[in-house]
């Protein structure tokens, strides 16, 4: 269940923000566009690596200590380094960084509600 649930997050996440990245590469320009590509990946990747932490805390084999290290590693700092220079070096708008974020999360809520009403019906 939970594969399939990050798969319908991901699928959505990624294609609704670059069908609405598209788009505002017409309206507004590159920039706010790969803003929102940027936005989108950069929660995607935080998300893979959260997926990949639970499911190791979840089903816990011997020998995933360096997995471990390793995925804790590179999500905790690096990635919230990254995440903090591209908003400080101002290349992209942080609105459009923002939308990406917002892209995704309503994603998840989307797909969240879906599997919750499935469970229901």
């Amino acid at each position: 269940m939970y594969y399939s649930f990050f798969k319908s997050v991901a699928l959505l996440g990624v294609g609704s923000t670059a069908v609405i990245s598209l788009a505002v590469l017409f309206l507004k320009g590159w920039a706010w566009s790969a803003g929102i590509l940027v936005g989108g990946l950069w929660v995607f990747l935080n998300s893979c690596f959260l997926y990949q932490l639970l499911e190791i805390s979840l089903h816990p084999k011997p020998g995933q200590n360096q997995k471990i290290l390793l995925l804790s590693i590179v999500k905790f700092p690096v990635l919230y380094l990254v995440g903090f220079f591209i908003l400080r070096t101002r290349v992209f708008p942080v609105t459009g960084v923002l939308l990406g974020l917002t892209l995704y999360f309503a994603a998840l809520g989307i797909v969240w509600v879906r599997f919750n009403l499935g469970k229901v019906s």
